[in-house]
């Protein structure tokens, strides 16, 4: 359904109002069950989630000034007071990006306790990320703020965004009184104020009330910010709204959908486990309240799908010895309330029971800290992973941890000013991503295993350790996705050899010359004209160190139409000698993607084919084998050459790709890799059209044998 864009002003709310009366609504929207919440969460009113795995809340009005963990069966297991809070009427919650949180005390029972009898006296409090602090009081800190219309009387949803903290209208008033199905939004500093009083910032309005027959259809009990900041949602007790493609720090001027739940009941809380997957709570009524869980996915109508559904893995040093560090003279130690990063020793971290699916796509990881002192000098680290599929824990013995195997990546920076007992992003890691992506895609990872990293750098931190509070604990927090696979078999004639029902595996095995072997510079080969693709594959194997049968590199790409200009993704992936292609890294798309695609495999020195039609994603894998059926042409073109029976394969000699103008072929100019390199041995060469690493005469007899064919396949 789409809503004006207006942001402002009376006659943008008229528009906006006159694009409802056709708009549909989404029915019967039913949330999966997930727990019955404990009694001591009959009112949860508001909630910031820890990923899948838990959340804190609050309850509503006068039940204590009381911030509840809650784990995934509705239990509590730790409550932590606030001692200069008192729970007028608590309605939300939100997080910024230190992990610090917002209890918004904003309801409209908070008349009935101002010195006015207004509502003109709210507050707002602040709370270092609790995740990370052992002692179950805080001080918190308060952000004082009236609004500056006194026709706002209740507000129940905020949520966080760039400094400011957004209050979001409830909306109570009925049938033709003014602010009827409208909800306003304002801001305020997410600064606190003590002493002091904001008023806050009216920023825009919407209209939430199309075919609403009651305002328990309209009113917004709750907000969230997707944490990729492009979906805004307003809970209501009977219908919750999306709202997409909006102004960041305007939000409400965005394009808004809305959808019904299959039943009322009093929703309070909701807040995002990733980037499309939600979890809700309702106060209890009869019964108890509920945990339930909504995958937004189905109901978003984006492009392929959600095609980065992410997820989020957590886990804190738990142990001494999953924590270490090694000074120069290599002896290790592994206990001690704080950890020293840096003063030219070697510390590392390990992280266990990581629930990362083998080759999952790591769209972001980090490594948390709670400082353990202030610092302020300058420094400069160096992180690498260890090299193995599940990291053992660290010993007290000589060079533990030098001789542990790096990861051929490493992630380098500095932190900044470290705050006695803070725990923001400044005590956090450079993004350690593509560390965490090495090794989940090695063949010896699997879920629940163990990561370790080696910090080595100049400079000083401290860190709390585990042995001082396991909360203070480092902790790993990666976010990722499962990708979308590709079952893509494919035939090179070039290499292909009948006797063996595969392809040679020469370049490799024999005359050892793959990108990153001998006289050949490493990198996936397709950084150049024509593909220009800059993908990093090649950084995964700098010395060589393919499996025996691995054959060479093939570009692998998605395409919603036929032409180039529609190419979704493209992948350099190693092809095997039964004709398999297998990824190096995970596409930059989930499993959750959907829609059909053509798929188009191109190799350096054979003609690209493209599959005849659109392939469904089935399952989250997208299946086209070239091996057995011809590809996309027209009854004048070529498409791939039947090497045998019933099998097909690329046609070889097409050197020069970037002489080709519209589509693949085979002509003068594809003979001239051969000339220039001919005479050559152990050479990786895009005249080597029979790939066994030598250009000789031989090579010339396919060029002189396919010279004239082509393609339609658009390039």
């Amino acid at each position: 359904m789409n809503y004006s864009r207006c942001r402002t002003g009376l006659l943008c709310l008229l528009a906006t109002v006159l694009l409802l009366l056709s708009s549909p609504i989404f029915a019967d929207i039913s949330p999966r069950y997930v727990a019955e919440l404990s009694g001591t969460l009959r009112e949860s009113s508001g909630m910031v989630t820890t990923g899948k795995g838990g959340f804190w809340t609050i309850n509503d009005g006068t039940n204590g000034p009381l911030l509840h963990a809650a784990d995934t069966n509705g239990n509590v297991y730790r409550s932590i007071t606030l001692l200069n809070a008192f729970n007028y009427d608590w309605e939300d919650m939100t997080k910024d990006d230190d992990g610090n949180i917002y209890i918004a005390d904003t309801g409209n029972k908070n008349s009935s306790y101002s010195p006015s009898g207004a509502y003109d006296d709210l507050s707002i409090y602040r709370i270092p990320n609790p995740d990370y602090f052992c002692e179950n009081q805080v001080v918190a800190g308060v952000i004082n703020f009236r609004f500056p219309s006194s026709s706002v009387d209740n507000a129940e949803g905020i949520f966080y965004y760039d400094d400011y903290i957004y209050i979001t209208t409830k909306s109570d008033a009925i049938d033709n009184q003014p602010y009827a199905g409208r909800s306003y939004l304002y801001r305020v500093p997410s600064t606190p104020n003590p002493d002091q009083q904001y008023v806050a910032e009216f920023v825009s309005i919407i209209d939430v009330s199309i075919d609403a027959p009651s305002k328990d259809y309209y009113q917004v009990t709750a907000a969230a910010l997707s944490p990729d900041g492009q979906l805004l949602l307003l809970m209501g007790e009977r219908r919750f709204w999306i709202i997409r493609d909006f102004t960041p720090g305007v939000f409400f001027d965005g394009e808004m959908t809305a959808y019904d739940f299959d039943g009322k009941l009093q929703r309070e809380a909701v807040d995002f486990t990733g980037n499309r997957e939600i979890y809700i709570t309702n106060e209890a009524e009869v019964e108890d309240g509920t945990l339930t869980s909504l995958d937004l996915c189905p109901h978003l109508d984006e492009p392929y799908g959600c095609t980065q559904k992410t997820e989020v893995a957590r886990s804190k040093v738990a142990t001494s010895y999953d924590s270490g560090v090694e000074s120069t003279s290599g002896q290790v130690s592994t206990s001690g309330n704080s950890i020293l990063l840096g003063n030219e020793q070697k510390t590392a971290f390990r992280f266990d029971e990581l629930n990362i699916p083998k080759g999952a796509k790591i769209t972001k990881a980090y490594i948390q800290f709670r400082a353990y002192s202030t610092s302020n000098t300058s420094n400069y680290f160096t992180i690498h992973a260890q090299a193995v599929g599940n990291a053992p824990t660290f010993q007290n013995t000589c060079q533990n941890i030098s001789n542990r195997p790096k990861t051929n990546y490493s992630v380098s920076g500095s932190f900044g000013n470290w705050t006695d007992n803070d725990t923001k992003n400044v005590e956090r890691s450079p993004d350690i991503s593509e560390l965490v992506q090495e090794v989940v895609c090695r063949p010896d990872w699997d879920n629940y295993n163990a990561l370790a990293f080696i910090f080595e750098g100049t400079g000083l931190r401290t860190a709390y350790s585990e042995s001082s509070c396991i909360r203070s604990a480092p902790e790993l927090i990666v976010e990722f996705y499962e990708p979308l696979e590709l079952n893509v078999g494919v035939w090179l004639e070039g290499a292909y050899k009948a006797q063996i029902n595969g392809m040679k595996t020469d370049l490799n095995t024999l005359r050892f010359v793959l990108p990153g072997q001998v006289n050949t510079p490493a990198g996936q080969p397709y950084n150049k004209t024509p593909w220009d693709y800059e993908g990093e594959e090649g950084r995964y194997y700098p010395t060589g160190d393919y499996a025996s049968d691995v054959v060479d590199w093939v570009l692998v790409s998605l395409r919603s139409m036929t032409q180039a200009s529609s190419t979704l993704v493209r992948t350099a992936m190693l092809l095997h000698t039964d004709g398999t292609i297998h990824p190096v890294k995970p596409l930059p798309l989930s499993k959750s993607t959907t829609g059909n695609f053509y798929v188009v495999v191109e190799h350096r020195m054979h003609m690209g084919a493209m599959s005849s039609a659109p392939v469904s994603v089935v399952n989250g894998v997208v299946t086209h084998d070239f091996r057995t059926q011809n590809s996309y042409r027209n009854a004048a073109s070529y498409a791939q050459i039947y090497l045998e029976t019933s099998v097909w394969g690329l046609y070889a000699a097409d050197g020069d790709q970037a002489a080709d103008a519209n589509g693949y072929d085979i002509n003068g100019a594809d003979k001239i890799p051969f000339q220039i390199d001919n005479g050559d041995f152990y050479i990786y060469s895009n005249g080597d059209f029979d790939m066994d690493g030598d250009v000789t005469g031989a090579d010339k007899s396919i060029w002189l044998k396919n010279n004239g064919v082509f393609s339609i396949v658009p390039k």
